[in-house]
Parts: structure tokens; sequence; C-alpha cells
């Protein structure tokens, strides 16, 4: 393998190691403290480049509402937690900050930006 984008939580303990991989930059808008000797893309001279991997729970349509609020007050809990937190750091991640219509707001923003993104340059699938 040439070139790999994978998040730095995947590829983090390879990079520390020196071994098999060399990380060149990161894609978020500042440098993750794991990785503190990472350069960001935009600090490197390529702007544009400031993306940041997220994940989601998703519950099935028609969830009661009782249910999903105290799904997602689990979750800030468990997300708030410091043991969790210096866990999720260590990965060179960051532990989740948007719930409900928030995290559904900004999910739907990234899915217009990568959408346009693959129109814009004739994206296609072979």
């Amino acid at each position: 393998v040439d070139l790999l984008f994978d998040n730095l939580a995947g590829s983090l303990g390879q990079i520390k190691s020196g071994k098999l991989i060399r990380g060149i930059a990161q894609s978020g808008s500042k440098r993750n403290p794991e990785a503190k000797d990472l350069p960001t893309f935009s600090e490197s001279g390529m702007e544009g480049l400031d993306v940041m991997s997220w994940f989601a729970l998703y519950a099935p349509s028609g969830t009661p509402e009782h249910v999903i609020d105290t799904l997602i007050e689990s979750s800030k809990k468990v997300l708030a937690d410091p043991e969790i937190v210096a866990r999720i750091n260590s990965l060179g991640a960051e532990p989740g900050n948007l719930f409900g219509e928030e995290l559904a707001s900004y999910e739907k923003e990234q899915r217009e930006t990568w959408s346009a993104l693959i129109k814009d340059q004739n994206i296609t699938l072979d």
C-alpha cells in the first residue's frame, strides 16, 4: 500500500511504533495531542482538508421518544466519564458531543458536503 487515509485511531499505534507506516499529515483543524508531531494538512500547505471522522448510534424508526431520550442521556453520561474520555483520547479520538437533532443536522450537512464533492468531481462507481 503506497498511501492510506485512515482514522487516526485506526493507525495511531502503527504510526507511533514507526515500523510499518509513517504518518504524513492529519486532517483535523488542529493537531491531535496523541500525534502532536504529525502536522495537519493545512500546516503542510494543503488547505481544505479539514475533515474529521465521526460515529453515531441509531435506533429503528418508530422507537418511542422516551427510549431515545434514555439512550441519549446514557450516551452523554458515558462520554463524560473521565476514564472513558482518557481511553478514547489515548486512541487518538475525541468523545462525541452531538446528540439528537444536533447530530441529525450535522449528518445532513456532511451528506450534502460529500455529495456535492462527488457530483462536482464526477466521481462514479465503475
